[in-house]
């Protein structure tokens, strides 16, 4: 179902709104050439544990992202400098044992680097490499998932406590949502005459000029700052980004397979509003499900049936995301209205880049004399989506 908001006279136009939240996602995201630096030193983290002489050597270990890196729907921490990197390191002919064991040699191979040694943090599930000022890049250990495992890619990683090894799938989970990311929604072809209509006249949704990324990874990163807003002060009570990136993804390849869109707003709040249909509930044990799509028999809210105020948090956040998005149609022109809402959603830094963002285009379509008058007497740029009564003619008095 489309959940669609009408605009009216004077108010934010939908465009403006998509531009100014891909604004939000530049400020905070990494930038191509800090993705670049960051796939070379994983590289170089890959290549030194797999040398010839490392004592890692002969078990065949693969460095690769998983994660908000690998989809690049990455954002800086609100409280913090430095990109968290998720790596995985498979070990491809390491026998299963102990995981605490295998993590151990992971540890020993970086404590005992000239090069490593100093950056090098041992966490509970993982050893971290901080670059300072740039990344932390966490190196998990993994082993090779059962024979016949249904989907590609399973492997088996340490849990929460080290006890045993968990069922998962990374890549496969990358897969999943690089392939709904690629799909391209639509919007629905309006005729003059509707002898000319036809029912399957669709064509491909315009995005060029507003997300500068896919729709879904610009979405992801959206809700995942505004998580991050929400929970400054009580951090631990987040929802993971793994649920927000699952539920986002399926309501995101639900919408652009079923739906036609007026505009990439509407699309977002469909998306937005859609996810709570992909939490599960079991009827008979009133348990909350979430299945990684990669491997279904991991539950990525079993912490939640450990801690029920977790998915009271959840859904409490979702209403509030639902709600500040929805409130950026309402606000009339005035950077100072629009400045407040965005900075309380999303941050102080992210809303001044969406600011000036919004700024900006408004002083270029001026300068091209694409603008335009409302009934009310408001000047704003032709093509934003606000209903004009006349066209400004160009300013050509130069004094007397």
């Amino acid at each position: 179902m489309n959940r669609l908001l009408l605009k009216p006279e004077g108010h934010l136009a939908k465009m403006q709104i998509v531009q100014m939240l891909d604004a939000v996602c530049q400020a905070i995201e990494p930038t191509e050439t800090q993705y670049s630096d960051a796939t070379g030193r994983y590289q170089t983290i890959g290549d030194f544990l797999a040398e010839k002489g490392s004592p890692l050597h002969c078990y065949g270990p693969v460095v690769y992202p998983q994660g908000s890196m690998r989809i690049k729907a990455a954002i800086r921490p609100v409280n913090g400098k430095e990109f968290d990197v998720d790596l995985v390191c498979e070990f491809r002919k390491m026998p299963q044992q102990d995981p605490k064991v295998v993590k151990r040699l992971v540890w020993d191979r970086f404590h005992n680097s000239e090069r490593y040694r100093t950056m090098a943090a041992e966490k509970n599930r993982c050893v971290q490499i901080k670059y300072e000022g740039q990344f932390h890049m966490d190196v998990m250990p993994c082993i090779p998932g059962d024979d016949g495992w249904a989907m590609v890619g399973g492997v088996w990683v340490p849990d929460k406590k080290l006890d045993d090894w968990k069922a998962s799938n990374p890549a496969g989970f990358a897969r999943f949502v690089e392939t709904a990311a690629a799909k391209i929604p639509r919007q629905q072809v309006l005729f003059a005459n509707r002898a000319e209509a036809k029912s399957a006249d669709v064509e491909p949704l315009e995005v060029e000029d507003t997300f500068t990324k896919p729709p879904l990874i610009r979405i992801i990163q959206v809700l995942k700052r505004h998580r991050d807003e929400y929970f400054r002060n009580n951090h631990d009570d987040a929802p993971i980004s793994v649920i927000i990136t699952t539920l986002a993804t399926h309501s995101y390849d639900r919408a652009v397979t079923h739906n036609t869109y007026s505009s990439v707003y509407d699309l977002v709040l469909d998306v937005v509003e859609g996810m709570l249909d992909f939490v599960r509930i079991d009827s008979s044990t009133t348990e909350y499900c979430i299945p990684n799509p990669s491997h279904p028999e991991e539950n990525f809210a079993e912490r939640w049936n450990e801690n029920p105020m977790l998915a009271d948090w959840f859904f409490a956040w979702r209403s509030k995301v639902g709600t500040d998005l929805r409130l950026l149609a309402q606000q009339e022109e005035g950077v100072d209205k629009v400045g407040k809402l965005m900075e309380s959603a999303f941050g102080s830094t992210a809303a001044n880049q969406a600011v000036r963002s919004l700024s900006a285009s408004v002083r270029d379509k001026t300068a091209n004399r694409l603008v335009g008058v409302t009934s009310t007497g408001l000047i704003v740029p032709e093509g934003f989506g606000i209903r004009t009564v006349s066209k400004n003619p160009p300013h050509t008095n130069h004094g007397s």
